[in-house]
């Protein structure tokens, strides 16, 4: 309708950042899934988007990305980059977990995929 209009401050914007953890979804190919942990491990309140950067960035990573930051804007959207199985052990070695716990949510993912096939071949065809 004419005359409405929507306005957000920057006293308006939160910015949460969240640790990741083993994840449950199984629709991983391989290796364990990982997710955000529910609880933020920080929250910044008040935060003006426009002017988000951070300090400790040096010149040459400031300039990479940069870079980065021109190529996503002209990159055509596309569908989120799944993680790889190398990444995603990374991230999980990095917090902290022990390869036993990673291997037995591997194990779990693969035990829930068969079970969702499994599922899958019973429903009827129309």
């Amino acid at each position: 309708e004419p005359g409405r209009h929507v306005k957000f401050s920057a006293d308006q914007h939160v910015v949460h950042i969240f640790h990741m953890t083993i994840g449950d979804n199984p629709s991983v190919l391989k290796g364990s899934p990982v997710q955000l942990k529910w609880k933020p491990a920080q929250s910044y309140y008040g935060v003006d988007l426009l002017h988000l950067s951070d300090n400790s960035d040096s010149g040459e990573e400031k300039e990479a990305e940069e870079q980065e930051e021109q190529k996503q804007e002209t990159a055509p959207v596309t569908i989120a980059r799944r993680l790889s199985r190398s990444e995603r052990l990374r991230i999980l070695k990095d917090a902290g977990f022990t390869f036993s716990e990673i291997q037995a949510a591997e194990q779990q993912a693969s035990l829930d995929r068969k079970a969702r096939q499994e599922t899958i071949h019973q429903i009827p065809n129309e």
